[in-house]
């Protein structure tokens, strides 16, 4: 029994430990479970707070680190521009500004408020890529200025983007397109520059709703004919992608008009959104002003040397076509200044033709080391003929293999070296050499490839090539290279003429005849003609009387006008300095369709108001001025001998030809000296005010001069034009806003309210210390009149004699720029950009918000700043105000008076 009793307690023992252990088990199996769920759930908690706080921190990264390293680099790199053998211009100075044949736009600027995709086309020399670099340095501008709501600006030539299309770049999907540029930009920009982790930045900005990119693509006309096809499509692509990402985005291509008959796609409506503009040629407004803004050095006035220049241009087409490029105009100012410092600037001195320009140019940059005026060791004429000899060589053979144009390959260069290699010299270092010496071709590490500065340089080298034809089979061959790669070959034919020209080559005539015979580019013959300035061979009055009555048939193109109104007024104006009449001329061919294809008789004239009046056989000017645009009005008179020509009774019957005057005298110094100098009838200036409703022509400094009176006439005409149309006369407009004081006495105290105050109180202070001094009463007040009388005298003497310049002569441009006395002003004057929230008085330096207005803030006591905003309500603008901002750039100055 006992053993009975044992075996059950025994059995019921096991029994209990595998329940029990059945229980731990279940338990532990349970708490495995839990501890999983915990750590499956912590992991996860950790993993998006990873995410997002790391989305966070690299949203920071990006928006603040690298895209300040970024923004940097591209500020830096498109800042110059570098004229061989001289100087270096910044691009802010030496920008022209440029206008938009588009309803939309009438200044090339405002693309940057744009989004879409933008097709800029335009023709050679017109400054597509320098409108880039300046959308470009824009851009970058405000990313340095760490604005919120900022757009990534992306430039690269698309002959950059062809090694990373891959092989199926034929048929891109807009995906493929974004990875493209992605892969071009990490290998550009973020691996140079360690910008690390990066990578993405294009497609977050791009997809970011309060941002947004720019990509601007320049040089589809430079792109090899067999990828041509795959670029466009990787265009097309990238356009859709940007229509569809979340962010405000903007696509600019720009081209030559050639180009887009190999890319028709791009206007084929695959690209939502795109619209087209056309880039204007530079007008000679802009080229007069890029004149004024050169440095010329000292010693040399700006507004007597721009006048000099820009005489010289307007006689010649050619030169005057060439200039509308900032580095060939640049090239041309220091062309004329080497003339003039070899004291050879004689009209007979200067080049009459671009290629005789181009030929004076490239035969000095040869012999002179780039950045200075020291000509090289050795430099004797076999030294120069081997260094233009390869030049040209490398020329021929890279557009004979139909690279991307002015994108040569090493191999080419190193095939040609070998002349210029000395003993033992490798023939990379000669190249470099010869980078350094001349200036004329510089290595893109970027693209990895050899460049000229300038495909004009390129141009010329090659027409020295085309110009050594040996008889009827080679100028045949010619003309199939210009109707089978007109992209190529045009520009270095138009030269090769002229070079032929020069020469008195025998196959000029022949060439010229079959030219002008071709079907396929005789439309090319009248600049053909332009160049050569052949008009002595017998087919030239028919063959020009045939091409006009061509454009007459059918007037959609326009170049072939400006062509054939060029030569003919090129072909008059040689005739009249022959003395022999003229066998065909432009009234006679167009009449009044010189002004209704948007081309009036002064620009027909080059804004030659002599060579104007012949033309339009008349023989006042006004009507004329009258009748042309008010920047081509503005530039004819800054001739001082066109505005000897009106009569002050033609000025006061037309409002706007007054207006064109007095803004003609308020941008030239020269001009507005010439108006005063002139006295009224009495011969001496009036004591009496003869125009009391308008305070400026009583001024003291023009009262009685025929100035007076055009101010008289032109500002009431002002007051009554709309805000655009005033922008037309921006320093006239703002003269508007401004009340002066008519007489010396009055403007020598109250003109500057701070610096009277302070003269005040240091005087009030003088007689105080010799009254507690005990100087007698007497003697103390008569002592003070014979001062201020004496001083009196001696201000007047110094105002009279231009010693102290007073701010209605600094107004009314009377006086030559002092650019020091402008920097000194820099802290008086504030130009800000910014929203409504400018406010009207502030006791701090005032500062933009980058918002849609300008305006102007004065400080009138120490730290007491006014704010000047048309747009805001604000009517009164001080005279120191006024005297700074009149000498700013005019194009600045319109847009203040636009805001």
């Amino acid at each position: 029994m006992a053993t009975m009793v044992s075996l059950g307690a025994v059995a019921a023992g096991t029994a209990a430990r595998l329940i029990l252990g059945l229980i731990r088990r279940r338990r532990a199996d349970e708490t495995s479970n839990t501890d999983e769920v915990t750590s499956a759930a912590r992991t996860w908690i950790f993993r998006a707070m990873s995410h997002f706080l790391g989305r966070a921190l690299r949203r920071q990264w990006l928006g603040f680190y690298a895209l300040d390293i970024y923004g940097r680099a591209l500020f830096n790199r498109y800042e110059k521009l570098t004229v061989p053998g001289r100087v270096t211009l910044s691009i802010d100075r030496c920008y022209i500004p440029l206008e938009l044949r588009a309803g939309q736009m009438s200044e090339a600027l405002q693309i940057l408020e744009k989004n879409g995709a933008l097709l800029l086309h335009g023709d050679p020399g017109t400054g597509k890529s320098a409108l880039l670099y300046r959308l470009l340095r824009t851009s970058s501008f405000r990313i340095m200025k760490g604005k919120e709501r900022i757009r990534l600006p992306m430039y690269l030539t698309l002959q950059q983007i062809v090694p990373h299309l891959g092989q199926d770049a034929d048929r891109m999907h807009p995906g493929q397109a974004a990875e493209a540029l992605t892969n071009w930009f990490r290998e550009t920009f973020v691996r140079p520059l360690n910008m690390f982790d990066s990578d993405a930045l294009p497609s977050t900005f791009a997809q970011n709703e309060r941002n947004g990119v720019i990509v601007l693509l320049d040089g589809l006309d430079e792109v090899a004919s067999d990828k041509i096809q795959a670029v466009e499509e990787f265009i097309v692509a990238l356009g859709q992608f940007l229509h569809h990402a979340a962010g405000p985005n903007l696509l600019v291509i720009a081209s030559r008009r050639q180009a887009l008959d190999f890319a028709p796609r791009l206007l084929g409506g695959e690209i939502p959104d795109i619209a087209a503009v056309e880039l204007k040629p530079f007008s000679p407004a802009a080229i007069y002003s890029f004149l004024l803004r050169y440095p010329y050095g000292q010693g040399i006035r700006a507004h007597e040397e721009a006048r000099r220049i820009f005489s010289q241009l307007r006689i010649n087409p050619t030169l005057m076509e060439t200039c509308t490029n900032p580095l060939a105009l640049a090239l041309y100012v220091n062309h004329h200044l080497r003339l003039r410092e070899l004291g050879r600037d004689n009209d007979s001195s200067q080049p009459d033709t671009r290629a005789a320009f181009f030929s004076d140019v490239i035969d000095y940059l040869m012999t002179r080391t780039r950045g200075t005026d020291a000509p090289l060791v050795n430099s004797t004429r076999p030294f120069r003929q081997i260094r233009r000899r390869f030049f040209i060589d490398v020329a021929a053979e890279h557009v004979r293999l139909q690279q991307p144009f002015n994108h040569i390959s090493e191999a080419v260069l190193l095939q040609f070296a070998d002349q210029l290699t000395r003993v033992g010299q490798p023939r990379q270092q000669a190249l470099m050499e010869l980078a350094k010496d001349t200036g004329i071709i510089e290595w893109n590490e970027f693209d990895g490839v050899w460049q000229f500065i300038h495909r004009s340089f390129l141009d010329y080298f090659l027409a020295c090539s085309l110009s050594s034809i040996n008889g009827r089979r080679d100028a045949q061959q010619l003309l199939s290279n210009l109707r089978l790669h007109p992209l190529s070959y045009l520009e270095g034919f138009y030269l090769a003429c002229g070079l032929m020209a020069s020469r008195n080559t025998s196959q000029l005539p022949d060439l010229l005849r079959d030219l002008g015979n071709s079907a396929f580019v005789g439309r090319y013959y009248a600049r053909a003609m332009l160049e050569t300035q052949a008009y002595y061979l017998p087919d030239f009055v028919e063959r020009i009387r045939f091409f006009c009555g061509q454009w007459r048939a059918d007037q959609r193109n326009i170049n072939l006008f400006r062509d054939l109104v060029s030569v003919l007024v090129d072909y008059e104006h040689v005739m009249a300095a022959l003395d022999q009449p003229a066998e065909i001329t432009v009234l006679g061919e167009f009449g009044d369709a010189v002004g209704g294809a948007g081309l009036s008789i002064l620009q027909a004239a080059r804004l030659d108001a002599e060579l104007a009046l012949r033309l339009s056989r008349q023989t006042a000017i006004a009507p004329i001025l009258l009748d042309s645009g008010t920047e081509d009005a503005i530039v004819a008179l800054y001739e001082p001998s066109v505005g000897e020509r009106l009569e002050q009774e033609e000025i006061n019957g037309e409002p706007r030809l007054a207006a064109i005057v007095a803004e003609t005298a308020l941008r030239s110094s020269l001009f507005a000296t010439t108006l005063r100098s002139e006295r009224g009838l009495a011969g001496r200036k009036p004591r009496s005010f003869r125009y009391p409703h308008e305070p400026w022509a009583d001024a003291w400094p023009i009262r009685g001069t025929r100035f007076a009176a055009t101010l008289a006439v032109a500002l009431p005409y002002l007051r009554g034009l709309s805000r655009e149309q005033r922008a037309e006369f921006p320093h006239l407009a703002i003269l508007a806003y401004t009340s002066p004081i008519r007489r010396m006495r009055h403007e020598l105290v109250f003109s500057d309210v701070a610096a009277t105050l302070s003269i005040t109180i240091t005087v009030v202070c003088a007689l105080l210390s010799l009254v507690l001094l005990g100087v007698p009463t007497g003697w103390l007040l008569t002592g003070f009149a014979a001062v201020l009388l004496v001083g009196g005298v001696l201000l007047r003497r110094a105002v009279q004699q231009g010693d102290i310049v007073l701010p209605s002569r600094r107004i009314l441009n009377l006086y030559p720029l002092d650019s020091g006395w402008l920097t000194d002003s820099g802290s008086r004057l504030r130009l800000v950009a910014g929203a409504s929230r400018l406010p009207r008085w502030t006791l701090r330096p005032p500062r933009g918000n980058d918002g849609p207005r300008i305006a102007v803030y004065t400080r009138v006591f120490f730290l007491l700043w006014r704010r000047f905003c048309p747009d805001l309500g604000d009517r009164r603008l001080s005279l120191i105000g006024c005297a700074v901002i009149q000498q700013m750039w005019t194009e600045d100055v319109r847009k203040l008076v636009r805001s």
